[in-house]
């Protein structure tokens, strides 16, 4: 059963992270539609709490974490990005491994700092939880994005391994 504390929230992330076609869908979604793998993943773990949140919400928890995603996330994407592309990468293999740890570790800050969030506007997990709710609340992230949404008949975000 999963429970409402921040290492879950990663753990959580990192099983949805590693499922058949969600890796290409959330870095599809963050390259095309400038998506926040986090906020999607953050939409995807509330609903699995039993928490369904407001499109005011996710604007709210994405301008929480905006600066820190901007300036450190997405600084490292880009360095190790450019660093993988470029001759030295090669011989250097240590710099790309050590960029990756580094932006790794600036997702789980991400992703704590959106836990504190959630604690402060007092979502409280609910004992009564609908595997719709997890699909309910990313499509709404996805139109703000104005992005495809999901069916509820997906099968990329579900719940199965964690109830």
């Amino acid at each position: 059963m999963i429970s409402y504390k921040e290492n879950n929230f990663w753990s959580y992330s990192q099983i949805q992270y590693s499922q058949p076609g969600v890796k290409e869908y959330c870095l599809k979604l963050q390259n095309t539609y400038g998506g926040n793998v986090n906020i999607l993943l953050f939409c995807s773990w509330l609903g699995c709490c039993g928490i369904k949140i407001s499109t005011k919400d996710i604007i709210l928890a994405t301008r929480t974490i905006k600066h820190w995603d901007l300036n450190v996330v997405q600084s490292l994407r880009r360095a190790r990005r450019y660093f993988s592309g470029s001759s030295a990468a090669t011989k250097n293999s240590n710099i790309v491994n050590a960029l990756k740890k580094l932006e790794l570790t600036s997702e789980k800050s991400v992703q704590n700092t959106l836990c504190e969030w959630a604690l402060l506007r007092n979502f409280k997990p609910n004992t009564v939880k609908d595997p719709k709710w997890t699909i309910i609340n990313i499509n709404k992230y996805l139109v703000i994005l104005d992005a495809p949404t999901l069916s509820e008949k997906n099968k990329l975000f579900t719940n199965e391994n964690f109830t």
